[in-house]
């Protein structure tokens, strides 16, 4: 599992608000992947700040104890890296749409949770953030928990290759 850090300051009480409901998410992932995730790699965002990435990798290796837990390199770009993983997920934002583009073989899941707080900030309340993926093909795990309709859909790697390579063998024949 890739997740997606953000580069936004909260307050104290916000960010435990953040940490409770990343947990939640989370372990939903985990539950829809049938437990096939071995590891969570987080990938902060570039401007983030060092010291609340470490809290929150803190944070992951308290409450993911059975889970390899790796701190990426904040300057490894997203969609580098996307195809290396069964999942992506983290709050709405650029790094998702990347990933989104260059991997159709990992479900991408944005996390209202992770993002309410900025909207929030921004003047709107929040509650909506999800509908900027809306017909995206990126999945959405809503602030309640709840999590809309094919979210967790997956595409077949192997129908595309096969196609592939079909076009490719009558191409060279």
């Amino acid at each position: 599992l890739l997740l997606l850090g953000d580069d936004i300051q909260f307050s104290e009480n916000i960010r435990r608000k953040n940490f409770i409901s990343l947990k939640r998410d989370l372990n939903i992932i985990l539950t829809k992947s049938k437990n096939n995730i071995l590891q969570i790699d987080f990938k902060p965002h570039p401007g983030s700040n060092d010291l609340d990435n470490l809290e929150l990798m803190k944070f992951l290796k308290k409450e993911f104890k059975n889970l390899k837990i790796n701190l990426l390199n904040k300057s490894i770009s997203p969609e580098e890296i996307s195809c290396n993983y069964m999942f992506a997920t983290g709050a709405f934002g650029t790094g998702l749409f990347k990933i989104k583009q260059a991997c159709n073989y990992c479900i991408v899941v944005g996390l209202t949770s992770q993002s309410k707080y900025y909207y929030i900030m921004n003047g709107e309340d929040g509650k909506n953030c999800w509908l900027k993926v809306k017909n995206m093909d990126i999945g959405v795990i809503k602030d309640d928990g709840s999590i809309l309709k094919n979210s967790f859909k997956k595409k077949k790697r192997k129908k595309y290759f096969i196609t592939f390579f079909s076009k490719l063998k009558k191409h060279l024949a």
